[in-house]
């Protein structure tokens, strides 16, 4: 009888600006190289006759043309999203840390560094990602939840990465209790944040994968030579119990400020206040109310 191997591990081994390594359980994991056959199509059908005078083609059943004779790989886009929990703090070999194993992340989706990955799939198995970058970070949680981030990545190359990787640490997920969302400036409305049910944000960081004809050091030359970020953009929303929250922007309508804090993690979140979503539904009155991140929207 042949053993029983571990299956889904979901461990991310991610570096850090310091040269160390931060490790993030995953509840899910899709970075994958995007790539497809592409043709060159001609114009004969699969039962087109093909005549050799002006005459137009013609159909027999039956008859068999060649199909799909010209094909080239397309350029190579490796890409996708991983999700995980929040959790504090992050134990390692050592003793207890106090960063989040978000703030990872967070930091490189907020500066747009580069940074290598690690994934194992299964026991044995898995995929180094290198040269990588946050095309968007993603956090949300509602009230007696937990704390959910999903991130979109995208790198520039993969191998095989077969390393063994064991964690037996554990971990304490970060629920609501855990968060602190403190407004001011022009709120639009909003006057009682014990009203808030819970918030979202999400910074989009618009990567755009450039292949180049001769990339510098880059063997595979259907691989990208750079990721470019775009211009960065930021917008959440409010999910707030009660009647609050704008109905309109006006030409008087300035800046707010939400201090968010979850365990050891800070980070201000400047931005406009947008018009209150409102749907007619039986049971309580949730709005939901949109804000758009201005300026440095998480501070230099």
């Amino acid at each position: 009888m042949g053993n029983v191997q571990t299956g889904y591990m979901g461990i991310a081994n991610i570096s850090t600006l310091l040269g160390s390594t931060i490790d993030v359980r995953c509840t899910d994991f899709n970075i994958n190289a995007q790539q497809n056959a592409t043709f060159y199509d001609h114009v004969i059908g699969l039962n087109d006759t093909i005549s050799a005078g002006p005459d137009t083609k013609g159909e027999v059943p039956g008859t068999i043309q060649t199909q799909k004779k010209y094909w080239r790989p397309s350029p190579i886009v490796i890409q996708g999203g991983m999700s995980f929990l929040a959790t504090y703090p992050v134990l390692s070999g050592s003793g207890v840390g106090s960063e989040m194993n978000f703030q990872t992340l967070f930091d490189y989706a907020k500066y747009g560094n580069y940074f290598d990955l690690d994934f194992k799939y299964f026991c044995g198995g898995g995929r180094l990602f290198t040269d990588c970058r946050v095309n968007n970070f993603s956090l949300s949680v509602m009230a007696a939840d937990i704390v959910n981030i999903t991130v979109d990545i995208m790198a520039k190359d993969m191998v095989d990465s077969d390393t063994v990787v064991t964690k037996t640490a554990s971990q304490k997920l970060v629920t609501w209790d855990k968060v602190e969302l403190s407004l001011s400036g022009d709120l639009g409305g909003i006057s009682d944040t014990n009203n808030l049910q819970g918030f979202d944000f999400s910074i989009n960081n618009n990567i755009q994968a450039i292949h180049t004809a001769s990339p510098i050091a880059v063997t595979n030359k259907l691989l990208p030579s750079d990721l470019r970020i775009g211009m960065q953009e930021v917008t959440g929303t409010l999910y707030i119990y009660k009647k609050q929250g704008p109905d309109f922007l006006s030409p008087l309508t300035s800046d707010a400020t939400m201090d968010l804090t979850i365990g050891t993690f800070t980070t201000p979140i400047y931005a406009i206040i947008e018009p209150r979503q409102i749907a007619g539904a039986v049971g309580p009155i949730i709005l939901n109310v949109p804000f758009a991140g201005i300026d440095k929207a998480f501070g230099v």
